[in-house]
Formats: structure tokens, C-alpha cells, sequence
């Protein structure tokens, strides 16, 4: 699965139910603003808050089902489109 978000505001990524242990989910976001903060809700085990730091850039973040959480897999930094 692949989400993808254009970040206009500082935002909180929420899940109100685990997938499938195994499942995979990207969130590709387009950042808008010089810097933004997105947070997570209960339900994602990650390694803290993504600070997008650039306007005008891709971010990605990835995640794996254990079948109870999302579990980080990885993050990129600023891509430029």
C-alpha cells in the first residue's frame, strides 16, 4: 500500500486498526511549508517524529505489519523532485 499526502499543516499519521502482519505501507509526502513536524498516533512503533526541514521536497516513510503495530522500516531525507 502506498499513501500519498501533500503536508500543508504540521499533522499527526493515525491507524485505527492493525493490517495483516506482513503488510507493507508507504506514505510519500510532498512537503509545502519551510519545515513541518509529523507525529504518530498509538498503533505505529517509529523512531521518533520526521521533521521535514525543506520545502518543495518528497519524503518517504515506511512501515511492516507485525499484525498489532506499523513498524518502521525506514525514512528518507529530502528528495528532490
Amino acid at each position: 500500500n502506498v499513501r500519498f499526502w501533500e503536508i500543508t499543516t504540521t499533522a499527526t499519521i493515525t491507524t485505527s486498526t492493525a493490517t495483516t502482519a506482513g503488510q507493507e505501507m508507504t506514505v510519500v509526502m510532498y512537503n509545502n511549508l519551510a519545515a513541518s513536524v509529523i507525529t504518530f498516533s498509538t498503533g505505529f512503533v517509529v523512531s521518533g517524529t520526521f521533521t521535514l526541514t525543506s520545502a518543495a521536497r518528497f519524503y518517504t516513510i515506511s512501515f511492516v505489519s507485525n499484525g498489532t503495530n506499523l513498524i518502521e522500516k525506514g525514512r528518507t531525507i529530502a528528495l528532490i523532485p
